[in-house]
């Protein structure tokens, strides 16, 4: 009867046990296809927000290249000569000074081309309002600079702006995958200590049927 009880529950054990194999490779592969799911959003919201510090990076390089083309140091002093000299004689030396056609012989400075003799009072003045066209150009660039630096500032904020909602967002779209991962994770969990127990159960039965089986086997006379 001791035995008969024996295999009953080892049987019943077993049972449990494939069961709860059964729920466990159930588990396992449950949790799988949740960490798969979960790099995948993982990996969504990476390339977007890859993508918009791209897009913000090009902005600003766009920006500044237009300005620095804009503002061109060479482009703010010969806009600002050819606007400021209206004296022929003047107008002749920016001219020939554009087209390198300046020399100097003898210590004089002449206008290749034509030969005309540059006098010293019109150099000076000429090199007044020179000096001047580079002074309005240094203040032309500081101030683009400036605006460079402020339109970076500008992007940058949008940009972090956006990265907090993309964020946000990716927070949302995981957080049901991760709760229930941890929830599956407890439940196999769990699965597992159960099947420890039975486990052990299951040995003590089956030496519990051995030894009964060893007990009721005939010994025909032998002790």
């Amino acid at each position: 009867m001791a035995m008969l009880l024996a295999m009953y529950q080892k049987l019943r054990l077993v049972r449990e046990k494939n069961q709860l194999s059964y729920e466990i490779a159930g588990y396992t592969g449950k949790i799988k296809r949740l960490q798969t799911n979960i790099k995948n959003v993982q990996k969504m919201y990476a390339a977007r927000l890859r993508n918009l510090e791209n897009m913000a990076k090009y902005q600003s390089i766009g920006y500044k290249q237009t300005m620095q083309m804009q503002f061109n140091f060479q482009s703010l002093v010969a806009g600002y000569m050819d606007q400021q000299i209206n004296d022929p004689d003047l107008k002749s030396i920016w001219e020939a000074r554009k087209n390198n056609n300046i020399e100097t012989k003898d210590g004089k400075t002449y206008i290749s081309d034509s030969g005309r003799e540059i006098s010293e009072n019109e150099m000076q003045n000429y090199n007044s309002i020179f000096a001047l066209a580079q002074n309005y150009a240094n203040q032309q660039q500081s101030m683009m600079n400036m605006n460079v630096q402020n339109n970076e500032m500008m992007i940058n904020a949008q940009l972090e702006e956006a990265k907090a909602q993309i964020e946000d967002e990716q927070d949302m779209a995981l957080e049901p995958l991760q709760y229930e991962e941890t929830m599956m994770e407890e439940d196999k969990a769990a699965a597992e200590q159960k099947l420890g127990l039975i486990d052990a159960e299951l040995q003590s039965y089956e030496q519990l049927c051995q030894t009964e089986a060893k007990n009721a086997a005939p010994k025909f006379g032998l002790s």
